[in-house]
């Protein structure tokens, strides 16, 4: 069985949507980064018992915030609205 939570949207220059997965033994984070004309799609995979998932999952989220594109600002350093989405 799949159980999706954690779902966040981030809206600014670029926007970011992310949601957390786990099924028996997986724990899958997914990350959909747009600035309206492009898009790419991260995911970061690990076994659901790894006790480095918080900080591995913290990392992963730093790295993503870094990503821009060509004549765009990094999401990380502008401002924008961070939600929980239901």
């Amino acid at each position: 069985m799949i159980n999706k939570r954690n779902v966040r949207r981030v809206d600014g220059k670029q926007r970011l949507i992310s949601a957390d997965f786990t099924s028996d033994s997986d724990f899958v984070r997914v990350y959909y980064v747009s600035d309206g004309s492009n898009v790419v799609m991260v995911t970061y995979l690990c076994d659901a018992s790894n006790s480095q998932v918080d900080a591995e999952v913290t990392e992963a989220d730093t790295i993503v915030r870094s990503l821009s594109f060509p004549g765009e600002a990094k999401l990380g350093n502008q401002q924008h609205r961070d939600e929980r989405v239901p």
